[in-house]
């Protein structure tokens, strides 16, 4: 019961990453890349983003949220390392399928 309440208050927290850093990896791997390297560079450039997202997101401008996810049993750290996590995980099932 504890780690289902983790995982939503940690999927909240990171449903505000995905989309801005999936588009800006996109637009960087399409304006900057051949054609047949689109999607592995989407799948590197997604890591790198998804942090700065989350730099500029929680650490910059909403400094106060993280007590929200701090009071949910989620401090900064583990919500860092969980989201560099997830960004790998998603880098590594885009280069597998890529490559099938």
């Amino acid at each position: 019961m504890k780690y289902s309440r983790l995982f939503k208050a940690w999927w909240i927290f990171y449903q505000k990453l995905i989309l801005p850093s999936l588009v800006t990896a996109l637009l960087l791997a399409v304006f900057s890349l051949p054609t047949n390297k689109i999607v592995p560079g989407v799948a590197l450039a997604y890591i790198p983003l998804s942090l700065f997202y989350q730099y500029i997101f929680y650490d910059y401008s909403r400094r106060g949220e993280y007590l929200f996810y701090y009071n949910l049993g989620l401090g900064k750290t583990a919500l860092w390392l969980i989201s560099l996590s997830a960004g790998c995980i998603f880098a590594l099932s885009v280069f597998m399928l890529s490559y099938l």
